[in-house]
């Protein structure tokens, strides 16, 4: 039976984005993004061969997946003053 990933989530704003996580969290990071009409989900296969080595982490773009959806012009804008929210896996989130 492949590795079964954990589910995480992530706050950024005002919009709560779901991320799949396989490996070991001490071990060398690998983020995998999806096309356009995949989700993280789309990445089992491949992580699942990949988390030996690596922390794998499948994020599900705004709209995607088990991610929210909100209108793009309800999100900030570095061109608003809005500072930029940029998570990292260093600080803990993911």
């Amino acid at each position: 039976m492949p590795p079964q990933p954990q589910d995480g989530h992530l706050q950024v704003g005002e919009l709560r984005l779901h991320y799949l996580r396989w490996g070991d969290a001490s071990a060398p990071q690998m983020v995998l993004l999806h096309g356009l009409q995949d989700c993280a989900r789309s990445w089992d296969v491949f992580a699942s061969a990949m988390c030996r080595d690596y922390n794998v982490v499948a994020l599900d773009h705004r709209g995607h997946g088990d991610s929210e959806w909100v209108p793009p012009e309800t999100l900030p804008s570095p061109s608003q003053g809005e500072p930029e929210t940029h998570p990292s896996p260093s600080q803990g989130e993911i």
